[in-house]
């Protein structure tokens, strides 16, 4: 698989859940960094189902899931030889279009076709963590 668009996947993962990725890309090493990326996966994955949760599009959520995007594409491309600026921006850009992807998803998608909103969300739960699990364990 070309390690370009394993990068772009990771990134854009980063857009859906920022913890997620994260999560996937520590997986193989399983340590205390690992556990603490599945703790803040795992409260994310609750938080975003509640109704007072900041938009993952403000700029705050934006910049971490930017920062996470960097970081997952980096630890995936630079040893899959990707430049790591090459990587670092792919993954700034990835996230920037995974959350805005995963907003449309679920206020204009999602609603038009008469989907409930648990269930949308349950879907993007289960897209980022399989793309981001298949990228980091079984693409390569």
């Amino acid at each position: 698989m070309n390690a370009y668009l394993l990068v772009s996947i990771i990134a854009l993962t980063a857009g859906l859940r920022t913890f997620v990725p994260l999560f996937a890309v520590r997986w193989p090493y399983m340590n205390w960094t690992t556990w603490l990326a599945g703790i803040f996966a795992l409260f994310e994955l609750v938080a975003d189902k509640l109704p007072g949760t900041v938009g993952r599009t403000q700029p705050g959520p934006l910049v971490l899931r930017c920062l996470v995007g960097a970081f997952c594409a980096w630890a995936v491309g630079t040893p899959l030889g990707v430049p790591m600026p090459v990587a670092v921006a792919i993954g700034i850009v990835g996230a920037i279009a995974g959350a805005f992807l995963g907003f449309t998803w679920r206020v204009r998608w999602a609603p038009a076709i008469k989907f409930p909103a648990i269930a949308a969300a349950l879907i993007e739960d289960a897209v980022a963590a399989a793309a981001a699990f298949w990228v980091v364990l079984g693409a390569h």
